[in-house]
């Protein structure tokens, strides 16, 4: 690997302090990962994170249909929200993949001027995950570097994993979701037209992107969310993943009908905290049928999101 050694870099001339993973979702585990890393860091040493893009599982199992909790863009920006001064993405290829302990490690330390590194419970790197935690240790040692590894974080008796939570969201449940990620999970993207239904027909008007095929979801169904406007604004929705079955809909569709909103937000960039799944995905024989269930389906997110 061919990069400019920190030497030449000023702003890692104290040290940093660096973990390192995929990190997807950002969770509970995680942070207390970041949170071990701020508490390691001395006065001027720089706190990062060095992540993997795209995720191990694309690149071993191409046609597994892996999908992330975050966007690359979000992880890093919630990295950076929990206390991490720079996110490193480093390009997980053939090459990456089989790195040897000592190289990658080496690489740390000449490229980022690395004092400590703070390691998940099940970190391993290289060929055959060769390097973990015990080898990178000694690896450490022999080169002055400390080396630590928080332990996993659990709620109730399951370990939090970022694969657990992709399977709740998946199943729908959505507070378990919630609970590993310590947030809402969310889901992001661009307002665009869609065929009016909700306003012409059902007299609900509903804001609508197209699902992010990279992007793990929920089952087709409705759900409790508060919606972030481009504005700053938050408003409460009742939002709605699949595909029109009454209306021989083609495709999966996210649509929210904002509550108590009117305004034009059409191409805003919007995000969707997910809080309660209520119902799953119905075909109903008429407009009025949905209509009437769709007013009822307000009423108790109401009530949820009160």
């Amino acid at each position: 690997m061919d990069y400019t050694q920190f030497q030449d870099d000023k702003e890692y001339q104290c040290g940093t302090v660096i973990t390192v993973g995929v990190f997807d979702g950002v969770h509970v585990g995680h942070q207390q990962i970041i949170d071990e890393v701020k508490r390691q860091a001395g006065p001027g040493q720089k706190k990062l994170a060095v992540t993997f893009h795209p995720h191990p599982d694309i690149l071993f199992n191409p046609n597994g249909g892996f999908r992330y909790i975050q966007t690359l863009d979000e992880r890093i920006e919630t990295l950076k929200e929990h206390g991490c001064d720079d996110v490193i993405v480093l390009e997980f290829d053939r090459t990456l993949a089989d790195t040897t302990p000592e190289g990658f490690i080496d690489y740390l330390i000449d490229e980022f001027n690395m004092k400590v590194l703070v390691l998940g419970w099940d970190f391993a790197l290289g060929k055959g995950r060769a390097g973990n935690y015990a080898v990178l240790k000694q690896l450490g040692e022999e080169r002055g570097i400390k080396v630590i590894q928080v332990p996993a974080f659990q709620l109730g008796n399951e370990i939090v994993s970022s694969t657990v939570i992709r399977r709740a969201i998946t199943d729908g449940d959505i507070d378990k979701a919630n609970n590993m990620l310590g947030r809402p999970f969310a889901l992001s993207g661009k307002v665009e037209h869609g065929k009016h239904i909700g306003t012409d027909v059902l007299h609900f008007p509903t804001a609508n992107f197209s699902e992010d095929p990279t992007i793990v979801l929920p089952p087709n169904g409705v759900y409790a969310a508060n919606v972030h406007l481009a504005d700053g604004s938050v408003m409460p929705s009742a939002t709605f993943i699949g595909t029109r079955p009454t209306f021989n809909g083609v495709g999966k569709k996210i649509e929210m009908h904002i509550l108590d909103f009117s305004g034009d937000i059409y191409e805003q960039k919007i995000s969707i905290d997910f809080i309660k799944m209520t119902r799953g995905e119905i075909r109903f024989s008429d407009p009025k049928q949905l209509a009437d269930q769709i007013e009822s389906d307000i009423r108790g997110i109401r009530t949820i999101l009160a």
